[in-house]
């Protein structure tokens, strides 16, 4: 008899991630410190799905007193201010209904990454002193996961307190090997903006960042520096259908680098260098805001299911 085929680290995190999706629509709670799940649980109730009986779970959420020495860190996206920093709000409310422990540290959302990573490892060392020496698993979205790459290998002394305080770095839809479209914006719109006086000083130094030629360096960097103690992990969005993404034309424009891309940067240019790659999920770049995305606390229990699974906390 042929042994059925080994489940890739993908597949298991899908599978978790879908579990999560399932047991939520049954939900006969709501929270009412989040406004986007007051709309989720109106829809349920009148959906009638939250009087029907849930899934039973192969895959049971931790409870706090089992996460004790962990200390999630969620790290800005880019123009996050902008959007009055919404990209966070569902899991920080869920954190502080669970007990979990939490960080975020601030940073100039507009700023380069180079920029921005001393400014984070200094934070991540301060509130080390704080938190009884919980160790660290970062989440980047976007952005946020280049400034903590590059706050990992900063310096020597950076090197060695990730190398003993960082368990993990998470990307979701990081723009971890440049976007075309920063690219675009910074080469083309920005020249163009310049001479005539709509701009003073060039575009955000956070688009710099982005950059593909840029990240192809410091990726080199972070392959070379980054402790092999910290466990990298990677998940993206891809939208298949243009005519529904919320970012149909920049979609298109990126689709003549690459069908598979988020409508800001290309699938395969989401990846951490040698992550586990946890999958591609239908969505563009917005999926990254609650409001375009129905599951982002389901996605963040599932990250919290598998790390423990996997024994990375």
């Amino acid at each position: 008899m042929s042994k059925a085929p080994t489940k890739t680290e993908a597949n298991i995190f899908r599978d978790i991630y879908q579990e999560r999706i399932d047991y939520h629509k049954y939900r006969n709670t709501i929270y009412l410190d989040d406004f986007m799940d007051i709309m989720k649980g109106l829809r349920r109730w009148a959906s009638g799905s939250m009087f029907g009986k849930p899934p039973k779970l192969k895959y049971p959420l931790l409870q706090a007193d089992t996460l004790n020495n962990v200390e999630f860190v969620f790290l800005h996206v880019f123009l996050a201010k902008y959007y009055l920093n919404t990209h966070y709000v569902t899991i920080k409310n869920y954190c502080k209904r669970m007990g979990f422990y939490y960080f975020i540290p601030s940073i100039y959302d507009t700023d380069s990454s180079h920029k921005n990573a001393p400014y984070i490892y200094k934070q991540l060392k301060e509130r080390f002193e704080q938190n009884n020496g919980k160790k660290f698993v970062l989440i980047g979205m976007s952005k946020g996961v280049i400034d903590g790459m590059e706050a990992i290998i900063h310096s020597a002394d950076s090197i060695k307190f990730a190398e003993k305080n960082i368990l993990a770095i998470i990307s979701i839809g990081g723009s971890i090997g440049g976007s075309h479209l920063a690219d675009f914006l910074h080469e083309k719109i920005g020249k163009f903006l310049l001479p005539i006086g709509l701009i003073k000083t060039g575009f955000p130094h956070g688009i710099d960042s982005m950059r593909t030629k840029v990240r192809k360096i410091q990726n080199d960097y972070f392959k070379q520096y980054c402790p092999s103690s910290i466990k990298s992990f990677s998940i993206s969005f891809v939208s298949y259908d243009h005519s529904k993404s919320i970012l149909s034309m920049p979609v298109k424009f990126l689709s003549q680098y690459d069908k598979k891309n988020d409508g800001f940067v290309l699938v395969k240019h989401t990846k951490i260098p040698n992550s586990v790659d946890l999958g591609n999920y239908e969505g563009d770049h917005s999926m990254l805001v609650p409001f375009f995305n129905r599951h982002h606390l389901e996605l963040f229990e599932a990250i919290v299911i598998y790390l423990r699974l996997k024994k990375v906390i």
